[in-house]
């Protein structure tokens, strides 16, 4: 009865605890896994990142095939641990258990790749852009925005092709995709900002000077300057200014455009006058004050001193005003 209840209660209690003898089998084949490895391919295997020595050469070859990965980008890094390539080798079926496998903490992956000069990519947008505008003959010319970022593709030979994007390729500015091909077949698309600059002769100030100054020569300088779309058309005669009065405080180096500047007044606000009135044949003087300050050619407001009315008159000098009426 004794024994009977004794075997029942190893029957529930899982039997006596009895481990098993630990191996001692000395690892057939050695893995030393590198701390840095640089791969080809879009995949690596374990032999690519790692040196594998031992007696058994068949499990050696077969070791050096396992897939580990997928390879990082060109120009890019990936890590690895000791825990991803134990994994890869249980999913082959391989006994870790026969391998001495030493690797670091952690193993960086690369990929070997080419970077690509950010000049080469600007000069074949530039290229293309030169193409489409080769029938305009404005003598303009083309600059590239700068780039941002650093670009990596496989290595062997490399083309580029270029097509305009968006953007008016008479005023730009342009916007040019730059695709890479390495062997022909595209690896990369960049897109690159072109601006189109027309220079045109143009006056600065050579030095800077209060509003209403009257310019002379000696005032103004004749240079070059972009022609920016939508901004006022610099002047580009210098006797078109020379006499002319400022109208507003310019600094040196300063653009003159048409409203820079503006006729100097020969008559002021309330001066008395000569008014020449002209009826048809008859020419009439009399006299008149000036309601506003005029310059050679104005039209300005006039009032009759004798007939107490007002009359829009040209000013011909600095004592006289002409009313024509037809």
């Amino acid at each position: 009865m004794r024994l009977l209840l004794l075997s029942i209660a190893l029957l529930f209690n899982g039997g006596p605890d009895i481990k098993p003898a630990a191996s001692t089998a000395v690892p057939s084949v050695k893995v030393a896994v590198r701390e840095a490895s640089d791969v080809p391919g879009g995949e690596f295997t374990l032999g690519e990142i790692s040196e594998i020595t031992g007696t058994d050469k068949a499990l050696a070859a077969q070791i050096a095939t396992v897939r580990v990965g997928s390879s990082p980008l060109a120009g890019l890094t990936r890590s690895l641990e000791q825990f991803d390539i134990l994994v890869k080798l249980r999913a082959n079926r391989i006994d870790t258990r026969s391998i001495d496998l030493k690797c670091p903490v952690k193993v960086r992956i690369t990929r070997a790749g080419a970077e690509v000069p950010a000049q080469e990519i600007a000069q074949a947008a530039i290229g293309k852009l030169t193409e489409e505008r080769k029938n305009i003959g404005d003598g303009a010319t083309l600059e590239a925005l700068p780039l941002i970022g650093r670009w990596f593709v496989t290595p062997g030979k490399r083309d580029y092709k270029a097509v305009v994007s968006r953007g008016s390729v008479e005023s730009g500015p342009v916007i040019i995709n730059v695709t890479a091909l390495v062997e022909g077949n595209p690896v990369k698309s960049v897109d690159v900002t072109i601006k189109i600059k027309r220079m045109i002769t143009a006056l600065r100030m050579k030095r800077p000077v209060s509003p209403h100054t009257v310019l002379t020569a000696d005032d103004v300088t004749v240079g070059t300057a972009e022609l920016i779309p939508g901004s006022p058309l610099p002047v580009a005669d210098l006797q078109a200014v020379i006499g002319k009065r400022t109208t507003r405080q310019l600094a040196m180096g300063d653009l003159l455009s048409e409203s820079s500047v503006e006729l100097a007044p020969v008559v002021q606000a309330g001066q008395q006058v000569t008014m020449e009135l002209i009826v048809g044949g008859i020419h009439l003087n009399t006299a008149a004050v000036t309601r506003q300050a005029g310059a050679l050619g104005q039209a300005i407001r006039v009032y009759a001193t004798d007939t107490h009315k007002e009359f829009t008159a040209i000013v011909v000098d600095g004592k006289t005003v002409r009313v024509e009426d037809n």
